[in-house]
């Protein structure tokens, strides 16, 4: 699943070196690393690393007060499930959960992923995130490669599409759904998130009007602001059932 509904942007400089966490996954930390609340933002793994959605994020992250660890790796859903490109047969789950956080957000292919962990129980958050999420899994099933090495056929790949995930009585009622209308690939998947939501008496925040930028990194990155301060604001408002983790040294 490409990033095909607008052009790549040009980048700026990296705010932070990109620590590896295996043979291919990045993680970069972000923001205020001193801050009790950190934030995991998976970036959209169908579309190129870009420093400047990096930069914005780290600056948004300062300013919000938060501690945002973004990880990246190419060709990568997300999933719970276990992977072979994984070592040790581990997955993308675990390594989400390794980190501990209270947020969860995601691009693309990383909004699917953000919101089907969160949705699932799979990583247990206050809030989450997704931007231009990437859910239909099923109808890519066929043209993907990495989608095909986690599910037997598309049908089980349907079956783990974000809005179907949604529970009827979940825990988490702090969620945010964005994309710019323009992106043709992601824009079903949006719609389908925001509706379920709402049909299941679920508050959600929600854009799904404004153009804005001419990339899906871009469009995070412009609206970076204002996702981010939403998650400040319910982490803020969930503290006292958050668990006090130590900020890093």
């Amino acid at each position: 699943m490409n990033d095909r509904s607008q052009t790549s942007t040009s980048a700026a400089s990296r705010p932070a070196e990109c620590d590896s966490v295996s043979t291919e996954l990045q993680r970069t930390p972000l923001g205020d690393r001193s801050s009790h609340h950190r934030v995991v933002l998976l970036e959209d793994s169908a579309a190129e690393r870009t420093s400047s959605l990096l930069a914005a994020v780290d600056e948004a992250a300062r300013d919000s007060g938060l501690a945002v660890d973004a990880l990246y790796r190419r060709d990568c859903w997300w999933t719970e499930r276990d992977d072979d490109a994984w070592p040790a047969g581990d997955s993308a789950a675990a390594v989400v959960r390794s980190l501990q956080p209270h947020a969860l957000v995601g691009i693309g292919v990383g909004g699917q992923g953000a919101l089907s962990l969160a949705f699932s129980a799979a990583v247990e958050v206050a809030a989450v995130a997704a931007i231009a999420p990437a859910c239909e899994l099923g109808v890519w099933y066929a043209n993907d490669l990495a989608l095909q090495r986690l599910f037997n056929d598309a049908e089980e790949a349907r079956q783990s599409e974000a809005p179907l995930l949604i529970p009827s009585s979940p825990p988490l009622r702090n969620v945010l759904v964005a994309c710019d209308p323009r992106d043709q690939p992601c824009l079903p998947s949006a719609i389908r998130v925001v509706s379920k939501l709402s049909a299941s008496g679920i508050p959600v925040e929600s854009d799904l009007l404004s153009e804005v930028g001419t990339s899906r990194n871009d469009y995070a990155a412009c609206r970076v602001g204002w996702w981010m301060g939403f998650l400040r604001e319910r982490l803020e408002r969930a503290a006292h059932s958050l668990p006090l983790l130590p900020p890093e040294r």
